[in-house]
C-alpha cells in the first residue's frame, strides 16, 4: 500500500514535470528575450560615443570639435541624428 501511494506521486510528479518544463521553456524564452534587449540597448548607446571617439581621434591639424558634448551636439545639427 505503501508502495502504491509513492506510485501515485511519481504519477503527479510526471504531472509536475511537464508544467516544469513549460516553465523551462518560458525561463529560456524570456532570458533570450532578455540578453537580445540588453545587446539592442548596449549597441545603441555605445555606437554613437565610439563615433565621437574617433572623429577626436581623427582631428589633425584642424580641430572641429572641442570635446564629447561639442561633437555631440555639433553632429547632431550638422548631420542630424542618423549621423550618429
Amino acid at each position: 500500500n505503501g508502495e502504491g501511494g509513492g506510485g501515485g506521486g511519481a504519477g503527479g510528479g510526471s504531472g509536475g514535470r511537464s508544467g516544469n518544463q513549460k516553465g523551462i521553456a518560458w525561463d529560456v524564452t524570456r532570458r533570450l528575450i532578455a540578453g537580445g534587449s540588453a545587446g539592442m540597448l548596449a549597441c545603441t548607446l555605445t555606437y554613437p560615443l565610439d563615433l565621437v571617439r574617433t572623429r577626436l581621434a581623427a582631428q589633425t591639424t584642424v580641430q572641429h570639435y572641442n570635446g564629447i558634448l561639442h561633437a555631440l551636439v555639433t553632429i547632431v545639427k550638422d548631420e542630424g541624428a542618423r549621423g550618429l
